[in-house]
């Protein structure tokens, strides 16, 4: 791997990536204080009980309302002003580059959407496999009970936030659920992490894959691993070709959304439990999503390499 980094002692290079890797865990340090700081002063109560206070929480329009506020505040300064600070004062011609590719939205925005629609079976078919293997794995009880626990913790919040009973809350639900962190969450790690992990590996791949096993790491919900790094893979490699971050944000917005919208749907249509409940595409549609795939991703790749 170090054939591909640029030159110069593989110290400082260590040092720029640890440095990356902490500002990024910064970011969500304060993002998880803003989070229980909001909730704590909205509920009224101190903010050593909030831990408690959620996992004894029940749906009201009230607490709904609350939690939406919290999670704005928290995908707003983690995601959002954080990044933008960072690289307006740290990394500014990242910003400006980032800023003069926006401007325009690039004729392969078709291309985009479709490769989004038909990863969304493959995004399944990863989530059941991410959880069929997880026992397999070797993993020792006490991180295993870990890894339930926070898994279990994230549901609760989950269930307490996604679900709508009025078109302003649907907005706000979407607002929150997709919008910010589509936007967010990718001016954080492609604009921001995955350009600056490609000028310290000299190599567009490595950067790509590192960028999105942190964009899976740091949401802490290890059943889910496995199809939010391809996703994140998938977005990495989108924004590569397009060069314009408006591409990955957008399959961010239709994946969130997509599972935002279903999510509803089965609760609406009696499903007990829609958090738990996949919705399993047969072998057949998942093999013609792939190949549909790939076609437009060779597609993408063809009119971007025209394009430059």
């Amino acid at each position: 791997m170090m054939n591909n980094l640029n030159t110069g002692s593989g110290f400082r290079l260590n040092a720029q990536l640890l440095s990356l890797c902490l500002i990024l865990f910064g970011f969500i340090i304060i993002g998880s204080v803003v989070f229980s700081q909001s909730l704590a002063f909205m509920m009224g109560v101190s903010i050593e009980q909030i831990g408690t206070l959620l996992a004894q929480l029940e749906y009201s329009p009230d607490n709904h309302l609350k939690l939406c506020l919290a999670q704005l505040f928290t995908a707003l300064t983690s995601f959002v002003i954080l990044p933008f600070l960072y690289l307006k004062y740290f990394q500014k011609h990242l910003l400006q580059e980032l800023l003069e590719r926006c401007s325009t939205i690039p004729s392969s925005v078709t291309f985009v959407l479709l490769i989004s629609l038909f990863s969304l079976p493959v995004v399944g078919f990863l989530a059941e496999l991410n959880k069929t293997i997880i026992p397999y794995l070797g993993i020792n009880d006490g991180w295993l009970q870990w890894i339930e626990r926070s898994e279990l913790q994230a549901k609760k919040l989950t269930e307490l936030l996604v679900y709508f009973n009025s078109p302003i809350d649907f907005l706000l639900v979407l607002l929150v659920i997709a919008v910010l962190p589509a936007i967010g969450e990718e001016l954080l790690f492609r604009g921001m992490l995955q350009r600056q992990f490609q000028e310290i590996f000299r190599n567009p791949h490595w950067a790509i894959v590192f960028a999105a096993f942190l964009f899976s790491f740091i949401h802490f919900q290890f059943l889910g691993f496995i199809p939010r790094m391809a996703l994140g893979v998938l977005f990495g490699y989108v924004y590569y070709w397009t060069s314009n971050l408006w591409m990955p944000i957008l399959m961010h917005f239709i994946n969130n959304a997509t599972t935002f919208l279903v999510v509803n749907w089965q609760k609406n249509h009696g499903i007990p439990d829609p958090l738990e409940e996949e919705i399993s595409p047969n072998f057949y549609w998942i093999i013609i999503s792939v190949l549909v795939m790939f076609f437009l991703i060779n597609q993408l790749k063809k009119r971007s390499s025209s394009l430059r």
